[in-house]
């Protein structure tokens, strides 16, 4: 039974639930980078689909990938998403999900924080 809703994706012919990065890869971690340099990477992919892609933003993907699915697979290896993935088309997929998952996320906690701030300000103006 999955804890976390997200995305349905395939490893070695098992479907899993990708959920959004929880919070403390954010908070306590260093996601928000590993997002950026990724994302970066990913606006300087040539026409033919080749690119800039490194091997750094592949291993992070791959960690961001097991972080997520740690909240509903807390067993799950980086070898096992690795492996897992048929070719780097499907991980490409993922990669867009992960992304734009999280960046739905920060922008509801931007939304929120602007809320609470205003709430606070208003009810400071009252006092």
């Amino acid at each position: 039974m999955v804890k976390v809703k997200g995305i349905e994706i395939e490893l070695n012919d098992q479907k899993y639930i990708l959920p959004p990065l929880p919070i403390k890869a954010f908070s306590k971690g260093d996601a928000s980078a590993k997002l950026k340099k990724i994302n970066d990477d990913m606006r300087n992919i040539n026409d033919d689909g080749l690119g800039a892609i490194t091997a750094e933003s592949w291993g992070n993907l791959v960690e961001l990938v097991v972080t997520a699915l740690r909240r509903n697979y807390p067993d799950i290896t980086a070898e096992e998403v690795e492996n897992g993935f048929e070719d780097v088309t499907a991980l490409m997929g993922v990669m867009q999900n992960l992304v734009s998952q999280s960046a739905e996320f920060k922008d509801k906690v931007e939304a929120e924080r602007k809320n609470a701030t205003e709430k606070f300000l208003e009810q400071k103006k009252k006092a």
